[in-house]
């Protein structure tokens, strides 16, 4: 703004003066390389968040497979704890009846 005072106003910039284009492109360049390092770090900052999310998720799965496991191991030795408690009485009693014999 004051380099336009400084002119005299808007009116009397000179378009044309060669000195005044260059100047302008040269700012314009580095605004559109500052744009784009900026759209490349946000690009590179989703495919991290990206490449963490799908990790968390591999682990959690895993995770999930292994108390699956966990708990159909529980269920099978729940459904053979009366197996496991009559084969014990039956090795007890025959455990007597061998001691009885003896």
């Amino acid at each position: 703004m004051i380099m336009v005072q400084a002119v005299g106003g808007i009116f009397n910039i000179d378009v044309n003066d060669k000195q005044l284009q260059v100047s302008c492109a040269g700012a314009r360049q580095k605004y559109t390389l500052s744009v784009e390092d900026e759209k490349k770090k946000k690009a590179q900052q989703a495919g991290l968040k990206s490449k963490a999310v799908s990790e968390e998720t591999d682990g959690l799965k895993k995770l999930q497979l292994s108390v699956e496991n966990d708990i159909d191991a529980a269920v099978k030795l729940t459904l053979m704890l009366p197996c496991l408690n009559l084969l014990l009485n039956l090795l007890k009693r025959l455990r007597n009846c061998m001691t009885l014999h003896s």
